[in-house]
């Protein structure tokens, strides 16, 4: 796939060349330029047409949207696909023209494939699309799921194994449409550079859970921005890189806008490293914005997170069925903890007895039955429960826990 971020780069920072200098040595003294101005014009409301539709959508909030039936995803691809082609019919910019047909022409093929393979594959395909193109929608796809579904499929052989192949090469084509709208967004938009930045923040789902990443841009320009082009480009631990260009019409000022995506294909479970975003509007352009994730903003979110865990805990004491004294905790609060060392202080007067127990992992609503073996003397009367992550080094501790 095309997912160049030196390509972007370039795009951004090299085609913001003034092509307005281009249409003054064309023009003479005393020659109207009515029709210059209107090709001018013509060609950013193409530009504007083209980039809406080619972009991935912007949200109100960080809500998970939902999840769309086969009726709903067709209608929005077909939709998306027409306003596309009437767009490479009647613009006169060979280079909109060019890159509109790309991206209907990819998006009929895309359609086809839902046509012809069934909504029950979309498990995998629908996070591929969610990932490479950005409908708007949450689908349940994992990465093993996607790992395997593409496998199973390739290896079918056959129809299945020809649709899968066009799905995948189609996928291609569109994000080389969105990559060439970028250099086409610099040339259109204003040269003048903006005098605030917007502020960027930036989460990824707890502990490689279920969820999409989620970017928060607040506009803190100081001024209402209009026809704003957002282009994102996310680095993985392992070197991995995502681009994304977003689009809004309107842009408040001091309003947030959320962009949510899917790590399901493409993207590395390791963590992401870095967020970089540049900001072309009518009013000016500001970038890079760069947001260094890895490291202590990581952790900040990781610390956030744990601030949920929330455990029942029930005293099981000494019997035949353990291995000395025992108590058993069931997680609450949060989805799920990854390889962590859980501590426990058992508390009983004046005696206190400090025992860890190193857990591979851990899910919402699962009980761990903790035995306490010969360390524990003593029927405790309260505890205290501490976590440690491995990955990160960051730690959480509850309060005194009273057992009954």
């Amino acid at each position: 796939m095309l997912h160049s971020g030196r390509l972007l780069a370039l795009c951004i920072l090299c085609c913001v060349l003034p092509i307005h200098a281009c249409r003054e040595e064309k023009s003479t003294p005393g020659r109207s330029t009515d029709t210059n101005s209107d090709t001018e014009h013509s060609l950013i409301e193409d530009y504007l047409v083209l980039v809406e539709s080619l972009s991935f959508p912007l949200y109100a909030s960080p809500a998970q949207p939902p999840t769309p039936d086969e009726a709903t995803l067709r209608a929005l691809l077909q939709m998306k696909s027409l306003t596309l082609e009437n767009l490479a019919k009647r613009t006169r910019s060979p280079e909109v023209k060019h890159i509109a047909t790309q991206g209907f022409q990819a998006l009929q093929n895309i359609d086809l494939f839902v046509a012809n393979q069934g909504y029950a594959e979309m498990d995998f395909a629908g996070a591929a699309l969610e990932t490479a193109i950005g409908l708007g929608f949450a689908f349940s796809g994992s990465t093993d799921l996607l790992e395997s579904g593409s496998r199973a499929m390739l290896e079918s052989g056959g129809a299945a194994r020809a649709n899968y192949q066009r799905f995948n090469k189609s996928i291609d084509q569109y994000r080389a449409a969105q990559i060439m709208v970028v250099g086409l967004a610099a040339k259109l938009r204003s040269t003048a550079s903006l005098e605030m930045v917007p502020r960027l923040d930036f989460d990824e789902p707890p502990f490689a859970g279920q969820g999409n990443h989620v970017l928060r841009l607040d506009n803190t320009t100081g001024q209402r921005l209009t026809n704003c082009a957002i282009v994102v480009e996310i680095v993985s631990q392992d070197g991995r890189l995502t681009n994304h260009v977003h689009f809004a019409r309107e842009w408040p000022r001091e309003d947030p806008v959320f962009a949510l995506y899917d790590p399901s294909l493409g993207w590395s479970f390791h963590g992401v490293k870095a967020v970089t975003a540049f900001v072309l509007s009518d009013q000016g352009v500001v970038g890079p914005i760069a947001y260094e994730y890895q490291g202590v903003e990581h952790n900040k979110d990781i610390e956030r997170h744990l601030q949920a865990t929330q455990f029942d805990i029930r005293y099981l004491g000494d019997s035949l069925w353990t291995d000395g004294r025992s108590i058993e905790l069931t997680l609450r609060g949060i989805d799920r903890l990854p390889m962590h060392t859980l501590s426990v202080r058992f508390r009983h007067g004046s005696q206190i007895q400090d025992i860890q127990w190193e857990l591979e992992g851990w899910n919402r609503g699962a009980r761990q039955r903790l035995d306490g073996g010969k360390l524990l003397g003593f029927d405790p009367e309260s505890v205290e429960v501490g976590i440690y992550l491995h990955d990160s080094g960051v730690s959480w501790k509850s309060g005194v826990c009273r057992l009954k």
